[in-house]
């Protein structure tokens, strides 16, 4: 078993859920290589997968990440589900929300997805039995990662209102943890992290970095955590990523009613995603500013960012 020392938030602890092969490979790597890591895929019967800035390497015994597939760490159905349980801290039960939804909620804020059997009641998933695939995605928070759309959200002493809009894996998320952390500094932010991704909240403190005024409602479904923050906390500006639902949607418009900033994130590629959104389409009118990202391999993440109201 390894501690915390010479990690990031969370790192260590999810390396000590691994099973000994992939644990003692992973901590074969060099330490700064976690600053490029950005996902774990373990998949039954099938090679350990590590992207590296989007690239798709293979985890030998040895501790290194290669190409070829000769040789490489793979996992059995039972090494998944003692995965599984360990990211559960043991307490399958305590995780049942998470679970759910598709995904597990790890220390550092890191987000483990499942795939597997799922159990279904009057036609809603409760549940996975099976598991068959784990997909760790290691979160990064990028000090001043913001510098560069921050003078477009804050002018001045005004906040505009924005939607950061990404495809999976662009980025957006890390954006917003840099976005909260500026913002943090001067205006009483309330973050809605439904999924804990943003402050990575563990045991009821933030472990990143998101200013000295910020505050966090986390596990929460989004509209219901806007609603309670801004009653009860006097927030000026709320933070939440991936919107999409009509109550998402709803709990933006009500905010924008009491005064209270948005700077929110979207599944999408482009306009054009979120004109086709059916509730997201809706709401476009409220944002001030646009942004849009793409993959770092396309080249800079920030792909464009649109003034709106001159359009």
């Amino acid at each position: 078993m390894i501690t915390q020392s010479n990690y990031a938030p969370g790192i260590a602890h999810l390396i000590n859920c691994l099973p000994e092969e992939s644990a003692a490979a992973l901590r074969g790597l060099p330490r700064d290589s976690w600053d490029e890591i950005e996902e774990l895929r373990f998949l039954v019967h099938r090679p350990v997968m590590v992207y590296r800035r989007t690239e798709g390497l293979f985890l030998t015994p040895s501790g290194r990440l290669t190409p070829s597939i000769a040789g490489a760490v793979t996992t059995t159905a039972g090494q998944i589900a003692g995965i599984f349980r360990g990211l559960c801290e043991n307490s399958v039960y305590a995780k049942e929300e998470d679970i759910r939804q598709g995904f597990l909620s790890l220390p550092g804020g890191h987000r483990a997805g499942i795939c597997g059997s799922a159990v279904l009641r009057r036609g809603e998933v409760t549940f996975f039995k099976n598991i068959s695939a784990i997909n760790i995605r290691i979160a990064h928070q990028a000090i001043g990662c913001a510098d560069s759309v921050i003078r477009h959200i804050c002018s001045g002493s005004i906040l505009h209102n924005t939607l950061v809009v990404s495809p999976p894996g662009a980025g957006k998320t890390t954006l917003l943890r840099d976005i909260a952390r500026i913002l943090g500094g001067s205006y009483k932010v309330g973050i809605a992290d439904e999924r804990g991704e943003i402050a990575a909240v563990y045991k009821g403190v933030p472990q990143n970095d998101i200013g000295l005024r910020s505050v966090v409602m986390d596990s929460c479904p989004k509209a219901a955590a806007i609603g309670l923050m801004i009653r009860s906390m006097g927030i000026e500006c709320v933070i939440t990523d991936e919107i999409g639902s009509a109550s998402d949607a709803r709990a933006l418009e009500l905010a924008s009613c009491a005064g209270v900033q948005t700077i929110a994130s979207v599944h999408g590629a482009g306009l054009d995603d979120l004109h086709a959104h059916p509730h997201i389409s809706a709401l476009l009118p409220l944002f001030d500013y646009i942004i849009l990202l793409q993959k770092p391999n396309d080249g800079s993440r920030i792909k464009q960012i649109i003034h709106t109201k001159e359009r």
